[in-house]
């Protein structure tokens, strides 16, 4: 995720109304249990691996 050190997001933005979308995600504040919930369902690879589109 990335709340990690070391670790980026790289947005799709198609259009100028998905850029604002992406912006606007700054503001969602998550849990850390949320945050656990989804380290749990999404582990980050033990290696250097191609990463699915989710």
């Amino acid at each position: 995720m990335i709340a990690h050190p070391g670790v980026m997001a790289i947005p799709k933005a198609g259009s100028t109304e998905h850029v604002k979308q992406n912006a606007a995600a700054l503001e969602i504040a998550l849990s850390a249990n949320e945050l656990a919930l989804m380290d749990n369902a999404w582990p980050a690879p033990k290696g250097k691996t191609a990463l699915d589109m989710v």
